[in-house]
């Protein structure tokens, strides 16, 4: 926490503290209101446990159409009830490119209806039934399912409490709000008119904002609108506030997140703000049309507790019909946000952390990343060889490559390029791991450490380039042809190995039998010909100590990038 924040939190906790002490019957709301809220986050830690590889079907075969990612997003988040935990998935799947921008905006505007069944299910099951009757039989399952090994029945048991946790939570709510109606009446506060609006939209979006669950606000809202401790009018009021509040949670969530983080909090915050204002702009309209649904569902006049969840879900509904029009503009408007930040800084580009609790999700943005550190690190391995990137992948013969760049080589500053374009990334790749790796079962916790054993290879062989390219660039120079040629050979054998990596891990699995051998045969007739060189007196000491190293040099390169590739290969993939 910044300065700033200590001293909210402090002042918050005073004025909680301070109520407490004063009414009992406050206590039993709040307490209805902790349930709630941690109910809520024992569902969501619950779906994680076996969700993910779930979920990443879903999404991946329900996302090639905007209104098939707007459905997908509705169903999972009326099936997980939790919009924070499917915009979570959706920012991990979105920076690790299994979602584009457009399917993912369509996830956020499914997602917020989805939330509205928060309300329908507080509203119609929470006070239709004795509902603290169903949490304890919950409560002892989900403890005995907790407590066994099977990570599909941890979620399911977590789950199960969660729920106990929403039921017991909305019954202290009741219990407290009936309490206090017979000792002050909170409806004697209303405020009508276009004062009333303003006042409780920004009450509505403040509790959000601290409870940090648009769906504990919304228990709340229906709780005190059913004891009658706030009126219908003001009720609505505070509900398009608690959709205003979500968005500025998703706001301050994506401040530490990476590119495409920020663009989705950017879009759902759009969505939510210019749905809010047309839900405050067609007020009364909505309302006629409520009052028209209701007959034709035969919800009763006065049961304004269900009106209200048909409030809130009719004007999201708008809110995605008015903005559907403008998608491919705000896709394109987003996709030109951020982009200077992503250009001025060198920084990972597919794990972020909203990736850390899905294994699943974290092993493919893991194994992206990888690659994405091998293509970086791409042009450190020509630039050892004095060779420009694109020449790795040239349909020219390796010999040829090299006999047409014998030129006179100048340093290249591998070291300095490391520091610079590598490390930052790999620096962040480890910090992700380790954080990642504490959500894995046994099974992806070996293919994470596979992974990162192949970007430590990775690592270690760009630092083996550091010695051979500052010995290539004072010794190709010389004026002894034999020098010259067994660092042509170097070279020539390095492209190979370059060109096979990268067909590899880029492209497709080639033969590794075949390049195991060329590097053998390589270290053994390299030091057969230097022992001959040195008998000949053909090559000074010095210099053959020199080129002894690098030829140890350029095997270590060689055989690390074989295990790297090697450990990125089949059946270690994800």
């Amino acid at each position: 926490m910044n300065t700033i924040e200590k001293i909210l939190f402090t002042l918050f906790i005073s004025i909680l503290s301070f109520f407490l002490y004063l009414s009992n019957d406050f206590t039993l709301i709040a307490m209805g209101i902790a349930f709630f809220i941690l109910g809520m986050f024992f569902m969501e830690e619950g779906f994680k446990q076996f969700s993910g590889g779930l979920l990443k079907t879903l999404l991946g075969k329900m996302t090639n159409t905007l209104p098939k990612s707007i459905f997908s997003g509705f169903f999972t988040t009326t099936f997980v009830q939790s919009s924070s935990l499917v915009s979570l998935i959706t920012i991990s799947f979105l920076s690790a490119e299994l979602l584009g921008l457009r399917e993912a905006i369509g996830i956020i505007l499914g997602s917020n209806v989805g939330s509205t069944t928060t309300a329908w299910i507080v509203s119609s099951v929470g006070f239709k039934l004795k509902i603290a009757t169903y949490a304890m039989p919950l409560f002892i399952f989900g403890v005995i399912f907790s407590l066994l090994k099977d990570k599909t029945l941890i979620g399911l048991g977590k789950i199960l409490i969660g729920l106990g946790l929403l039921f017991l939570g909305i019954d202290y709510m009741k219990d407290g709000f009936t309490a206090i109606k017979e000792t002050i009446d909170l409806a004697s506060f209303t405020l009508t008119g276009t004062k009333g609006l303003i006042v409780f939209i920004i009450l509505g979006a403040l509790a959000t904002v601290i409870i940090q669950s648009s769906g504990a606000t919304m228990a709340i809202i229906i709780t005190a609108l059913a004891f009658n401790q706030i009126t219908y009018e003001n009720a609505l009021a505070l509900t398009i506030g608690a959709n205003i509040g979500t968005t500025i949670t998703a706001i301050l969530g994506s401040l530490t997140s990476n590119s495409n983080g920020k663009r989705l909090a950017l879009a759902h915050f759009i969505f939510n703000m210019q749905t809010a204002f047309f839900a405050l702009l067609l007020l009364q309209p909505l309302v006629l049309l409520v009052d028209e649904i209701s007959l034709l569902f035969k919800i009763r006049d006065d049961d304004y507790i269900l009106k209200l969840a048909l409030f809130h879900t009719l004007f999201n509904v708008l809110g995605i019909l008015l903005i559907l029009p403008f998608i491919n503009k705000l896709v394109n408007l987003l996709s030109r946000s951020f982009n200077k930040e992503e250009i001025s800084q060198i920084h990972s580009k597919f794990i972020c952390k909203a990736s850390y609790s899905l294994p699943e999700v974290s092993l493919i943005a893991l194994q992206k990343e990888s690659k994405y550190l091998y293509y970086r690190a791409k042009k450190l391995f020509a630039h050892t060889i004095h060779l420009h990137t694109e020449t790795i992948n040239s349909d020219l013969e390796a010999k040829q490559v090299i006999e047409e760049n014998t030129q006179e080589l100048y340093p290249i500053k591998i070291e300095k390029s490391y520091q610079k374009k590598i490390k930052p990334i790999y620096s962040e790749i480890l910090f992700f791991s380790s954080q990642a790796q504490s959500y894995m079962n046994n099974d992806e916790i070996e293919i994470h450490n596979k992974l990162m054993q192949g970007n430590h290879l990775l690592i270690e062989s760009i630092k083996d380039c550091y010695h051979l390219e500052r010995n290539i660039t004072s010794h190709f120079n010389s004026d002894n042809p034999t020098i010259i040629k067994h660092y042509q050979h170097i070279r020539e054998f390095l492209l190979l190995v370059y060109r096979y990596v990268d067909n590899s891990v880029l492209h497709q699995k080639v033969d590794e039998s075949q390049l195991y051998q060329s590097i053998l045969d390589f270290q053994k007739e390299q030091n057969s010909l230097l022992i001959e060189h040195i008998a000949n007196k053909t090559v000074e000491q010095n210099v053959a100590t020199s080129l002894m190293n690098d030829i140890s040099y350029t095997t270590k390169i060689a055989q690390k990038l074989l295990h790297f590739s090697q450990l990125f290969q089949g059946k270690n993939h994800v």
